[in-house]
């Protein structure tokens, strides 16, 4: 993928080897299901520790679900701009954590090197973004292929097709599962575009193929026609373009998605 800009996927999406695609997710410790189902999408992972607070119990949840999905961990000690930040005994304290990791057997990695070169950077003034960047680079050069792990084509063959459709199947909108699908990309978010509006926005990384306006798609049991694209642009990538198509690790707002409303009890996983 970074031998050349106009490298493609299994599906025939186009994968630019510059492009860096950051999925934020929030400390709290309420939200662990949250960063393991993020980890699990990322090619690289970036802990953040601040110096002020130093390696927290949330620091080593996050590399246990490193160390289960197989992710590279780059460490950065974020607010070394503060007066009384302890960089060194910070990254002495992650070091230990990561040491006691490995040794206790909880994860195959000993990641204590990479917490001794770990990125002191200040978020608020920007200080060190950019050597924190090449070392996402750097890191995803060693990578074998990005991303780490490639989404197949959810089809089968036409004999496994045929007696799928002969099951009744109350919410099940996929069909002619013997098709390959032109595009997979993975929702990290489902919001209301406004009350008035009632229009259901869904966040898309594309992991494979190409996103394109019109297409159909299939996501849990609903289903839809892709009406709008968006991704992210701006110095902050907190506004939104419109775009007519993605392709693989871009992030994009969509929208199309139509639901039928059931009476009674749903599926566990309609949307």
């Amino acid at each position: 993928p970074r031998s050349a800009p106009s490298a493609r996927d299994s599906m025939g999406g186009r994968i630019d080897p510059e492009r860096i695609t950051f999925l934020d997710t929030p400390g709290h410790a309420a939200f662990e299901l949250l960063r393991g189902r993020t980890m699990a999408t990322a090619d690289v992972a970036i802990v953040l520790v601040s110096v002020e607070r130093g390696a927290e119990l949330q620091t080593e949840e996050v590399l246990l679900h490193a160390a289960r999905w197989k992710v590279p961990v780059i460490f950065a000690l974020n607010k070394i701009d503060l007066p009384d930040s302890h960089l060194e005994l910070t990254r002495a304290e992650l070091r230990r954590q990561c040491q006691l990791l490995f040794e206790g057997g909880l994860v195959d990695v000993d990641w204590t090197k990479e917490a001794e070169e770990a990125v002191p950077i200040s978020a608020l003034y920007r200080q060190n973004l950019e050597e924190l960047i090449q070392k996402v680079r750097q890191t995803a050069a060693e990578l074998p292929k990005v991303p780490v792990r490639s989404v197949e084509p959810p089809t089968s063959t036409p004999g496994e097709a045929k007696r799928c459709k002969d099951v009744h199947k109350r919410t099940d909108f996929l069909v002619g599962i013997d098709t390959a699908p032109s595009a997979v990309a993975l929702v990290v978010e489902v919001e209301k575009a406004g009350e008035e509006q009632g229009e259901t926005v869904l966040t898309l990384i594309v992991r494979s193929g190409r996103l394109v306006e019109g297409q159909y798609f299939v996501v849990g049991t609903a289903f839809g026609r892709i009406t709008n694209l968006s991704t992210a642009t701006g110095s902050d990538h907190r506004a939104w373009t419109k775009c007519d198509n993605a392709t693989v690790g871009v992030a994009v707002q969509m929208t199309g998605l139509r639901t039928r409303k059931l009476g009674g009890d749903c599926a566990p996983d309609d949307l």
